[in-house]
């Protein structure tokens, strides 16, 4: 079990336009023990990812604007199907509009993380949602 709640075989799925940025997280989530990390460089494509997995994703992490379906629309999709409706889904973003983050916590949003993103941010974010997931009752 790693630091942040979640073991780390967790499978983790990183979905961002830019392969710098891509890169940057699987990094940081290598450094932390987490072995099984997937990619997708849009909504589309994560969308394809997510349906096809023979084993479902732990974690999403998404960034918000992208090319074909952006990270809200993918949240959305994920959130309206049952198989999905669960699956943590951790927003990343360069806006600092408040308005913006406050829509993707109303769609279904574990947590929200502001680019530029640092270790110790991811951690805790990653940390937070591992908490709330086990404090949920089950069948809840």
């Amino acid at each position: 079990m790693s630091t942040t709640g979640f073991k780390n075989t967790a499978k983790i799925l990183i979905t961002d336009d830019s392969a710098t940025f891509r890169k940057l997280l699987r990094k940081i989530l290598e450094a932390h023990g987490f072995t099984q990390i997937e990619e997708a460089s849009n909504g589309r494509e994560a969308w394809d990812i997510i349906r096809n997995a023979e084993v479902a994703f732990d974690l999403l992490l998404c960034d918000i604007h992208m090319p074909e379906i952006n990270g809200l629309e993918l949240l959305k999709k994920l959130r309206a199907d049952v198989r999905f409706k669960q699956v943590p889904f951790i927003l990343v973003t360069s806006e600092s509009d408040k308005k913006v983050m406050a829509e993707g916590v109303l769609a279904g949003a574990s947590h929200y993380l502001t680019k530029p993103v640092t270790a110790d941010a991811l951690l805790q974010r990653m940390t937070y949602v591992a908490a709330k997931i086990s404090a949920k009752p089950s069948g809840a």
